[in-house]
This record gives structure tokens, sequence and C-alpha cells, in this order.
């Protein structure tokens, strides 16, 4: 096989694929000090800011080459070292099965503390961005949280997600009267946290807190229509998005039979 190649980037990645084609093996082995192009699951390593920061020789710290590299680029590295390191010392066997463990830890401890963001809307539009990353854009308002949870919810997150709820009522209990639980990404919801999310809509209602559920997919919404959480968040909470609810809760739309039907589809 002969391919001409723009970089050194460029030539690394087409040799990881033709390695993957051939062996079927998805991990690799990366030395540090060499070039291995500028993909993000390469570019760590240990040129740390000082010689401070790089910790102790026996066990060094790993730093990204560029701030733009995520988190979970440097999580994927470690699995790959640590898996290499016990392959190397321990066996090929067991290093695999040391790697698929740990994989699967990693995914599970991802699971347990997914991404989540609290959304504020851009001006009079509707648009509904984290308000971390638009923070000067966003309104900012005291009687309303608007809560996107980015994973499904299990018994292995619901507590999670139930302090995420606490500490931002908690922060605004003076004035909060609505909170909103954007649940587009939310794909399933197991019995466990059916049970913990029914207690925690109750406990919010019985502080004047009105919530309201948007976006729920069609998987979601029939759990939450054929289980008891419906029989306390009422489908009048049921919104198909942010702005609707929104502008619900404000008093300045109803429901048009398109939307009340759209947010109670179910197949269930």
């Amino acid at each position: 096989l002969l391919r001409f190649c723009l970089d050194g980037s460029e030539a690394v990645q087409t040799a990881f694929r033709v390695a993957r084609a051939k062996t079927g093996k998805k991990k690799f082995i990366r030395f540090e000090g060499h070039y291995h192009g500028w993909l993000d699951n390469v570019a760590w390593g240990l040129s740390s800011p000082s010689l401070e920061a790089l910790g102790d020789r026996t066990s060094p710290n790993i730093y990204p080459w560029s701030q733009g590299i995520s988190a979970e680029s440097k999580d994927e590295f470690i699995v790959l070292l640590l898996t290499f390191l016990f392959t190397l010392f321990i066996g090929i066997t067991e290093g695999i099965l040391f790697g698929v463990v740990l994989s699967l830890l990693l995914l599970v401890f991802r699971a347990s503390k997914p991404h989540y963001a609290f959304l504020g809307r851009i001006g009079t539009t509707n648009y509904f961005k984290n308000i971390d990353r638009f923070s000067d854009e966003v309104v900012h308002r005291d009687d309303l949280i608007i809560l996107r949870f980015d994973a499904q919810l299990f018994f292995g997150n619901i507590e999670y997600f139930k302090k995420l709820v606490e500490k931002a009522i908690h922060a605004k209990e003076k004035t909060i009267k609505g909170f909103i639980i954007n649940a587009r990404a939310i794909n399933y919801i197991d019995i466990t946290a059916s049970e913990q999310l029914y207690d925690l809509i109750a406990s919010l209602q019985k502080k004047g807190i009105r919530v309201m559920i948007v976006g729920a997919i069609g998987p979601a919404r029939d759990l939450i229509l054929k289980s008891n959480i419906i029989t306390i968040l009422k489908k009048q909470n049921l919104f198909i998005t942010s702005g609707d609810a929104t502008d619900n809760f404000d008093g300045l739309t109803k429901k048009t039979p398109l939307q009340k039907k759209l947010s109670r589809q179910t197949n269930s």
C-alpha cells in the first residue's frame, strides 16, 4: 500500500487506520519524545508547564499539548498507558482483560457523573444556551431554573442528578418559582430513577415550585406517561421546547392543540 500525505498528522492517522483494519485492534502504544501528529488521542505527554508541575519522576503527571484538548482524551490516554504497562510486565492476556475492565469502569464513572448545563434564554429569542458559556448573552433569572441533563437517568446517577437540583434550588430558595428539566438528552429512565424523580418533584411542589419537563424524546416520554411521574407532574407541565415552557410559566402563552398533541404523544 502506497499513499502520499500532505503532513505528518495525516500520515499517522492513515497508519492508525491501516493497522486497525489489518489487526482488528483499537489501541496503540505512544512513545514519549517522538512525533505522532496533532491528533487529540496522542497529544498528551510529559510536557509540563514547569519541572515542579511534572511531579514525581516515577509517576509523572500527564499534560495536554494544548488547552484545546478535551479531558476525555486524557482519560483514554491514561487507560491506554496503564493497559500497556500491565501487558508489558504481566502478560498479553492479562493486559487485555485489565484494559477491558478499566474501560468499563471509566464508562460507568462517566455515566454516573455525566455532563449537564444550566440554560438561559438569549434575549427574546428561542435560543437557550449554557449560562456558563454564554454568560453575557443569556437572561439570568432568579425565579426560574432550567437544567439540561445529558444522559439517561438510572440508579447510578439519580443521586447526582438530585444533588444538582437541590444545590441549584438552595442557591435561589427565596426567589425560585419554577424548575424546568430539559430532557432532550435523556433516552431512558429506570425504575429506581423513576421513583426518585417522583419524590423529587413532590418535594419541589411542596415548596411551591412548579416543575416542568421539556423536549422528552419518544422512549423517555413513554416512560414518563406510563409511570407514577405523570400523576404528580401532570400533562400540562410537559412541553416541546424550553421556550414553550418559559412562555407558559410567565403567562405569555397557552398550549396550542398541536403542542398538547406533540408533548403528550406516546406509543405505550
